[in-house]
């Protein structure tokens, strides 16, 4: 990235593949060189604002908003464009989610999100009308971590 703004400040610099990924310090340099990072996706969905940058996913944006209102919740701190780290209040250790998007989520959606974050605590469907199904509900609980929707994980962030 440094290379890239050295010669010309770009206003994004985009990932192209589908599957691409960056973490939140490269963004945050970014910005701060005058430029942004984001996924294809994000510029895509950004043309209509009016500055594309500085634009996140509004599954991730509305995610981090409500987290942020939560009375256990001191700090939201994002580690890429699509996971967070929660840091709780009192002695509550942190917890780290990764945001999906599926109405079935599969066993193989499951295992792409473990991938690419392979050290969360919670992969959060921000689907609302989504579900888990018992495959991959099966293997989160082998993986060690949840498969939630927003308002379960509101509800169980003093159990997690």
């Amino acid at each position: 990235m440094e290379e890239i703004l050295r010669n010309e400040t770009a206003t994004i610099i985009c990932l192209v593949p589908k599957a691409s990924h960056y973490l939140w310090p490269a963004r945050e340099r970014a910005n701060e060189l005058g430029s942004d990072v984001q996924t294809m996706s994000e510029v895509f969905w950004s043309m209509a604002e009016d500055n594309p940058q500085g634009f996140l996913s509004k599954n991730v944006e509305s995610t981090r908003r409500i987290l942020r209102q939560h009375s256990n919740i001191q700090r939201v701190e994002m580690i890429c464009e699509s996971s967070m780290r929660l840091v709780r209040s009192g002695r509550m250790p942190d917890v780290v989610i990764s945001i999906e998007y599926g109405y079935e989520f599969g066993e193989e959606a499951l295992v792409e999100a473990l991938e690419r974050h392979p050290d969360v605590d919670v992969v959060l469907n921000a689907n609302s009308l989504g579900r888990a199904t018992s495959a991959a509900l099966e293997h989160a609980d082998n993986a060690g971590v949840h498969i939630l929707n927003l308002s379960s994980l509101m509800g169980g962030l003093k159990n997690l």
